[in-house]
């Protein structure tokens, strides 16, 4: 969301980000004002809590199943911890929200903090989806299970006055509001040397995400192994994880620290990644084959229209080898497809032209 908050600001609008813990963090490094709503709130210890104490989440632990067989329950439970989350957050947004007077709030798909504090405040209230997800009737889902409404005797609303898309059509999913752009931020950093030098062979991208340390290492093993039999430099971007269990990696496997994804796939062939939103739309952007490892939440369905669309590979429960990498860096038809999504997204309309139509909204 921060590409269209620096849009916004850059049009002479204000913006202020509300949120929690590592979110505000983020918001304030990208030079966006915020503010704290739940001090000292571990996000990941609520879920937990939540889940262990609320009877409603017994069957949280089958979600993934749950995703196949009933899709519909599968929803109302994750908006059920997600409701949760948001009424948490409720009376800090509140507080900050009457104390700066916005005159609009977008919100992403999932939380359900936004469109109470627009509801309470008789404002427009517009949502922006961040992936694949559709879930035009996800507001009134969160709303239900978020009590603040009862609290402040406010109505629940039923939709968005507006909805921002960022998927495109190659990807096989309806478009719903407002085509949107995808502009990849992934903060800034100071970019080494070697990415920019001239290079004689292909570079693959390999990162798992934020969660890589909550994570078993299994995958990359076997990417390590299936680079010894390739003629390919395979970056390691893996953050300050734990990964010595690899052991000693061969001369074309680079571990590095902190690299911005949109700036190092600039540089790359190719990326293998565990799913997430964020990576698997950075390389759409960039026109990356991609290579999905997912593990939890939405990245089975990224996984499934990244198959789907010819943009790149689901193993599912099949072992890496050189045979996949391979496929990834030299399949032309996984390449072309690669390059029509890309011009897709490049050619929906951009942040700062969404500006006006948020204006208007208020006007």
């Amino acid at each position: 969301m921060i590409p269209l908050a620096w849009a916004l600001r850059s049009g002479g609008h204000d913006v202020l980000v509300a949120s929690t813990g590592e979110v505000v963090e983020r918001a304030a490094q990208a030079g966006l004002p915020a503010v704290e709503a739940a001090p000292g709130l571990d996000v990941m210890r609520f879920f937990e809590t939540t889940m262990r104490e609320n009877e409603r989440f017994g069957d949280f632990a089958s979600l993934r199943e749950l995703s196949v067989e009933d899709p519909r329950r599968a929803m109302e439970l994750v908006a059920r911890v997600f409701a949760a989350l948001g009424d948490r957050l409720t009376e800090g947004m509140l507080a900050a929200a009457q104390g700066w007077r916005p005159d609009l709030v977008v919100f992403e798909q999932m939380d359900s903090a936004g469109p109470f504090i627009a509801a309470k405040l008789g404002i427009p209230a517009v949502q922006h989806n961040f992936g694949l997800a559709r879930g035009t009737d996800e507001l009134a889902l969160y709303a239900k299970y978020t009590d603040a409404y009862d609290r402040h005797g406010v109505t629940r609303p039923t939709e968005a006055d507006a909805i921002i898309d960022i998927a495109t059509e190659g990807l096989g999913t309806p478009q719903i509001g407002w085509p949107m752009r995808y502009v990849a931020y992934n903060a800034g950093g100071v970019l080494p040397g070697w990415l920019l030098a001239t290079r004689e062979r292909p570079r693959v991208c390999v990162t798992l995400g934020t969660a890589v340390g909550l994570m078993s290492v299994g995958a990359l093993g076997q990417i390590v192994e299936a680079a010894k039999e390739i003629d390919a430099e395979f970056i390691f971007a893996l953050g300050d994880s734990d990964v010595a269990e690899l052991g000693e990696l061969p001369e074309n496997v680079r571990l590095v620290e902190w690299i911005p994804l949109n700036a190092l796939l600039e540089h790359c062939d190719a990326i293998v990644h565990h799913g997430g939103s964020g990576s698997t739309f950075t390389s759409l952007a960039a026109g990356v084959p991609q290579l999905l490892l997912p593990h939890s939440a939405d990245q089975f369905d990224n996984a499934t229209l990244v198959r789907d669309a010819g943009i790149g590979l689901w193993l599912e429960d099949t072992t890496v080898d050189a045979s996949h990498l391979t496929k990834l860096l030299e399949d032309k038809e996984i390449r072309a497809a690669c390059e029509r999504l890309r011009a897709e997204n490049a050619a929906r309309p951009l942040p700062s032209e969404l500006v006006s139509k948020l204006v208007a909204l208020v006007s």
